[in-house]
């Protein structure tokens, strides 16, 4: 992957976004997401998850500038 492209999901990734808020700050749109993750899942795929899904929405929402 480079930077302008997000990289590739986890390995067993399959969360839902059970919500997602967007505001303005200044001229920047700041995003709040709520994820649905198996409760099984390690709190170090997890992260690597809601890291995808951050990195993901800012790449693809223009002036996004965090999640």
């Amino acid at each position: 992957w480079t930077p302008r492209t997000p990289p590739p999901p986890p390995p067993g990734a399959s969360p839902a976004a059970r919500s997602i808020k967007l505001r303005w700050r200044g001229h920047r749109l700041h995003a709040d997401a709520k994820l649905d993750v198996d409760p099984a899942t390690s709190l170090s795929t997890a992260h690597s998850i809601a890291h995808h899904a951050e990195h993901t929405l800012t790449h693809v929402v223009p002036k996004l500038s965090s999640a």
